[in-house]
């Protein structure tokens, strides 16, 4: 008997350990393909984070992992960019770099027509490009589900 209750004890921890590692990124839209301007594809993962840094995390998985140390985000044809600081990647298969973005940048990106990008990249030119409407399609869905 005591057997069979330590089974059960452990197989209902287990069931909570999983449950509360898929609810710590309750939203995170995985594997968003983006195409360069010069024809490289970068995939991109959007999660929501409760980090002070931002309300959501950009996860950049370029071509050659080699991403550098700002994304740089030009909203409505604005010629001053929004300058994200990129650090270390969620992925931990691939080698990844991402950018937390803050609820002004949010609020801008939500009332946006256009956003063009540009990725810097460690010992050769940005990668760079724009979001057409079905990233746009794409991210209103992710906004809509999740905040």
């Amino acid at each position: 008997m005591t057997v069979v209750t330590l089974l059960l004890m452990l197989a209902s921890s287990s069931i909570f350990a999983a449950t509360t590692i898929e609810k710590s990124h309750p939203c995170a839209m995985k594997n968003l393909d983006v195409i360069c301007a010069n024809g490289e594809s970068v995939k991109l993962d959007v999660i929501s984070t409760t980090d002070s840094r931002g309300e959501v995390f950009l996860n950049i998985k370029a071509p050659k992992g080699n991403v550098g140390n700002y994304l740089l985000l030009y909203i409505n044809d604005n010629k001053k960019p929004e300058v994200l600081r990129v650090e270390k990647g969620t992925d931990t298969v691939n080698v990844s770099k991402g950018a937390f973005i803050s609820r002004n940048v949010i609020l801008k990106l939500r009332n946006a027509n256009s956003v063009h990008f540009e990725i810097a990249m460690q010992k050769s030119n940005p990668l760079s490009g724009s979001l057409g409407q079905n990233h746009f399609d794409w991210l209103k869905r992710f906004g809509n589900a999740c905040y």
